[in-house]
């Protein structure tokens, strides 16, 4: 994996992202970061980023790849959900 963050780009700033949407994050592992807004016109609405800068979906790689649908599948709702 090789796109190391980019000062340029807002996401990768993860607190500016942060402040900029006015969100929260909420939960992350070694390869993704999840954060919910808090000011949303949908409530509950979150963002799934890669913790790399991933210009486009199609320059995910490997365990990124693999782990992008099953996550979003198995652990989203969840991760959102107080417990």
């Amino acid at each position: 994996m090789n796109a190391a963050p980019s000062k340029d780009c807002l996401l990768c700033r993860r607190d500016a992202a942060d402040a900029e949407f006015d969100r929260i994050q909420v939960w992350e592992d070694d390869l993704w970061r999840l954060t919910v807004s808090l000011a949303a016109e949908v409530p509950g609405f979150a963002y799934l980023e890669p913790k790399r800068h991933v210009p486009y979906i199609t320059d995910l790689e490997g365990a990124e790849a693999a782990s992008f649908g099953s996550w979003l599948c198995k652990n989203a709702l969840r991760a959102m959900i107080p417990a």
